[in-house]
Parts: C-alpha cells; sequence; structure tokens
C-alpha cells in the first residue's frame, strides 16, 4: 500500500529532478510499508544510509544546475538542503546508536518535506527554468 501516489503537482517540468524526486517517494512509500507491518526495524538503517547518498546525491545534482542557470534563490534552497541533510544525518546517527522509534518521526519528516519542499521551493527553479527557456 502506498502513503504517496505520485502525481503532477509534484513535478518541476525538469524531467531529470523528478525522476530523482520519484525516488523519495518511493522510499517513502516503502518506509510506510514497513511501519504498517510492523517491520520498521528491518528497514529504518537500510533506509536511512539510501537517504544520506540520496541527500547528497539530489542535492549536488540540483544545486549544480541552479549554479549553471544562475538561480536566483540558490542560496536559501541550498540552506533548505543543508537543514534536511543533517536531519537525516542525525537520524541515521540515532538509528546507528541504537534509538528506537523512529520510524514515524521520519516518515511524517519526509512526507512533509516532499509537500513543501518539491512542490513549492523546487516548483520555483521549475518556473524559473520555463521563464529562462521562454525569454
Amino acid at each position: 500500500m502506498e502513503l504517496i501516489k505520485w502525481r503532477s503537482a509534484y513535478e518541476t517540468g525538469l524531467g531529470m529532478f523528478d525522476e530523482e524526486h520519484k525516488i523519495l517517494v518511493g522510499m517513502i512509500n516503502r518506509l510506510y510499508g514497513a511501519l504498517r507491518e510492523g517491520k520498521e526495524d528491518q528497514v529504518l538503517r537500510s533506509l536511512l544510509e539510501e537517504l544520506v547518498g540520496y541527500t547528497r546525491d539530489h542535492f549536488a545534482h540540483e544545486e549544480e544546475w541552479m549554479e549553471r542557470k544562475q538561480y536566483p534563490d540558490i542560496e536559501q534552497h541550498r540552506f533548505e538542503h543543508n537543514s534536511f541533510r543533517s536531519t537525516i544525518k542525525d537520524l541515521n546517527r540515532m538509528v546507528n546508536q541504537g534509538v528506537e522509534g523512529l520510524g514515524r518521526p521520519l516518515l511524517q519528516m519526509l512526507r512533509d518535506w516532499l509537500l513543501h519542499h518539491i512542490q513549492e521551493v523546487d516548483a520555483k527553479y521549475g518556473q524559473f527554468a520555463r521563464e529562462s527557456e521562454l525569454g
């Protein structure tokens, strides 16, 4: 069962980033499924490690594109990325130290990130890209 189904509202219009965002949706749905099945412990550690790599690679892709395109809001965007990346690293560290019960807070955080960051913040660079191509 999926918590989030990919919708056009999540699209930036830049296929490479939309595909990477779909990976995040898949991770959210895997965590949701594990929580529903009582298998949080089996997936949480590997999912967090995957998220650490995902944030490193995906954020680097976005920021590199923004630098090339001289995106005006790059510093605010970078700040949000760094904040999210820091939270993921902290959660990963906590899980590796044996802290339990972090699956639901992680799920909520990822869902909120998807709904806010991708639909609002990333949408701005999508709009910027469309306007730049027209002008």
